[in-house]
């Protein structure tokens, strides 16, 4: 650890290793940074399916945070499930003591989870990074093509987040290429990569937040982060 910047992940534990946690880890020690963890929940589940999410107490899940905060400081921080309204609201309060880049990845789906995510979430956030489903469930929009996407985009960072990925995985109009798009207040770019066809994508948006997050740790501005995490991935 000894000379490694630090980061945390913030995130469920996940049984079968592929996405949350596990996943987060693995990513953060690959890239050379020492990943510290605060368990949001614990869940039951393996390559293709959750079983169950137990969300840790609330005073557990402070105390993680209060103790890496003692000596443990983060260059940067990905947040991961967040399983109840209370925990997003928690750590907001929590993340206003750190001047740090915030990633986050998994937004959730239940309405009133959505509403803390758009309410305490996205004005303290450094980039956010939904997939096509995500991105309509926060905003209403529909990421059906690309000048949607756009708007969506736009949309996130009108409510607060500093920049915005929108994975590709699940615009299907994309064809035989998977398009990220980026975007923050002074530039916006497509990535394209050939689209893996594949039935084992769970957990690559854990590893692709987690990357990213590592690379800002190194000191690459954002954007510059999101290309070096895709030549990781």
């Amino acid at each position: 650890m000894r000379g490694q910047p630090i980061v945390w992940t913030i995130a469920g534990s996940d049984s079968g290793g592929g996405a949350g946690m596990q996943a987060d880890l693995h990513s953060l020690h690959a890239l050379g940074v020492h990943g510290c963890s605060v368990i949001s929940a614990i869940t039951a589940q393996n390559s293709v399916a959750v079983k169950m999410v137990d969300p840790v107490l609330m005073q557990t899940f402070c105390a993680q945070i209060d103790a890496l905060g003692v000596d443990l400081p983060p260059a940067a921080i990905k947040i991961g499930l967040l399983p109840t309204r209370l925990h997003v609201e928690v750590l907001a309060r929590r993340l206003d003591t750190l001047s740090v880049p915030f990633v986050v990845d998994r937004v959730g789906d239940a309405e009133q989870l959505l509403a803390a995510v758009r309410e305490h979430l996205l004005p303290r956030l450094s980039l956010i990074t939904p997939n096509g489903p995500e991105l309509e469930a926060l905003t209403g929009i529909p990421a059906t093509s690309p000048a949607l996407v756009r708007a969506g985009a736009a949309r996130l960072r009108e409510l607060g987040a500093r920049a915005v990925l929108v994975k590709g995985g699940h615009l299907e109009w994309g064809g035989d290429l998977c398009l990220d798009y980026y975007q923050d207040e002074h530039r916006e770019f497509w990535l394209a990569a050939p689209r893996l066809n594949t039935r084992h994508g769970h957990g690559t948006g854990c590893c692709y937040a987690s990357a990213i997050a590592a690379v800002v740790a190194l000191d690459y501005p954002v954007e510059d982060a999101i290309t070096l995490a895709r030549a990781y991935l």
